[in-house]
C-alpha cells in the first residue's frame, strides 16, 4: 500500500526492499501470496508499551522476549502476552522479506495508470503479472498505481509496454527509483547500510525452504524450522543467521494499518528544487513512512499513514512548506489489489538436509 532502481544506483542500499507493505496480506512449498488472517478482530488500542513493541519488532522480528522485555521494561511473561495479543488480533504479523537484489531485481519503478473504463479490471490484470508486487486502485489524477520490479531497464520498458497495450489503459506514467530515503520496516527505522546489500544469490533447496517458512511465520522456532526441512535446530539457526547477516532476507513486523487506527493512507509525488537534504527533511515527519527519490514524472515519491483524512491534509501541507518542495501531487489509496513481496514457491527439488548433528 505504499508508493515507491537503480541504474545500479544506490536504491539497493535503501530500506525500501524490506517492505512487504502494510496492508491486508507448513509445509514447503509455500504459496507466493502472503495474506492476513481471515478472521481479524476489531481495531486494537495501543498504549505506549504496545507501540514500543511494534517498533522493536519492525527493527528485528525475531527479537527474543527477553530482549523485548528489556526494551519495554516488563517481565518476559507480560511481554510475551502482549506480543501474542498483537499477533492474534491480526494487527501485526512477523514475516521474512527477500531483498530484490538477491533475486537479481535491480530496477524498480512506479507506474501511474489512467484508464478509459473499469479500473478494477485493469488492476486485476496487472496484479497477475509477477513483476508487479504492488497494485492499488487510487483516487486522484490516476486510477491505478503499481510498483514494478525487474532485472534491468530493458525489462522495465517491456513491462510498461505490456501495460500500455491493455485495451482499457489510456496512459502510463513512469518514475524509476534511484535512492531510498525512508522505510519504517528497515532496521533502525531508516537506512540499510550499503554493506548489507547482497549480490544475486542462488539459494539451495534448504535455504529456500527456510525462507518460505519464515515468510509464513517469521518467529518460528529453530526447532520448528529445522524439523520442516530435515536439519538440526543448530543448523537451522546457522543458516537463518547467514541469510540475515548477508542481507538476503530481513524479518520484521508488518502492521495492518486499519486495525491500529491508521486508516488513511495517501501517496504523494514531489517536484523538488536542487538544494541538498530536501528529502531527508521530509523523512523526518513521523507520518511519512515511505520515501524514495526517483527519476521521471516526479523527483521523489512517498506515502503518509495517518489516523484521519484531516491529519493527512495537515501533513501534506507541512511537506509543501518545506524549503525546496516546488510541487506536491497526492492520491488516496482506495483498494490494494495486490501486495506481495514473497519469495516464489519452490519449483522443484527437495529439502533433504544435512541431518542431525
Amino acid at each position: 500500500m505504499v508508493d515507491r532502481g537503480s541504474w545500479v544506483t544506490d536504491w539497493q542500499s535503501s530500506p525500501r526492499w524490506w517492505s512487504a507493505r502494510r496492508c491486508g496480506f507448513v509445509a514447503v512449498p509455500l504459496s507466493n501470496r502472503v495474506t492476513w488472517p481471515r478472521e481479524a478482530g476489531s481495531d486494537v488500542d495501543l498504549d505506549a508499551v504496545d507501540t514500543s513493541l511494534v517498533r522493536a519488532l519492525q527493527a528485528d522480528g525475531r527479537a527474543s522476549f527477553e530482549t523485548l522485555a528489556g526494551v519495554v521494561g516488563l517481565s518476559r511473561v507480560a511481554t510475551s502476552n502482549r506480543v501474542q495479543r498483537l499477533l492474534d488480533s491480526g494487527a501485526i504479523r512477523v514475516a521474512a522479506v527477500v531483498h530484490p537484489a538477491a533475486r537479481g531485481l535491480s530496477t524498480l519503478g512506479h507506474l501511474a495508470i489512467d484508464v478509459s473504463a473499469d479500473a478494477a479490471k485493469v488492476a486485476a490484470t496487472i496484479a497477475a503479472k509477477p513483476e508487479m508486487p504492488l497494485v492499488s486502485i487510487v483516487a486522484g489524477r490516476h486510477a491505478v498505481i503499481a510498483e514494478v520490479r525487474t532485472e534491468d531497464m530493458g525489462h522495465l520498458r517491456a513491462t510498461v509496454t505490456e501495460v500500455r497495450e491493455l485495451p482499457e489503459v489510456h496512459t502510463v506514467t513512469t518514475a524509476v527509483y534511484t535512492r531510498g530515503v525512508k522505510d519504517v520496516y528497515a532496521p533502525g527505522q531508516g537506512r540499510a547500510p550499503a554493506a548489507a546489500v547482497p549480490q544475486p544469490t542462488e539459494l539451495d533447496p534448504i535455504d529456500q525452504g527456510l525462507v518460505s517458512l519464515l515468510q509464513h511465520d517469521g518467529r518460528s522456532s529453530y526447532a520448528e524450522l529445522g524439523r520442516a526441512v530435515s536439519i538440526s535446530p543448530s543448523s537451522a539457526r546457522a543458516r537463518v543467521r547467514a541469510l540475515l547477516d548477508a542481507g538476503v532476507v530481513h524479518i520484521a513486523a508488518m502492521i495492518r494499518p486499519g486495525m491500529l487506527g491508521l486508516s488513511s493512507m495517501c501517496g504523494f509525488g514531489l517536484t523538488l528544487d536542487t538544494g541538498p537534504g530536501i528529502t531527508d527533511r521530509i523523512a523526518e515527519h513521523p507520518e511519512v513512512y515511505y520515501l524514495t527519490e526517483t527519476i521521471g514524472t516526479w523527483d521523489a515519491l512517498g506515502t503518509v499513514l495517518c489516523s484521519s483524512s484531516e491529519t493527512v491534509s495537515v501533513t501534506l501541507d507541512q511537506i509543501r512548506n518545506i524549503p525546496g518542495v516546488v510541487h506536491l501531487e497526492a492520491w488516496m489509496h482506495l483498494h490494494v489489489v495486490r501486495e506481495d513481496y514473497s519469495l516464489p514457491a519452490l519449483s522443484g527439488g527437495d529439502t533433504e538436509g544435512e541431518g542431525t548433528r
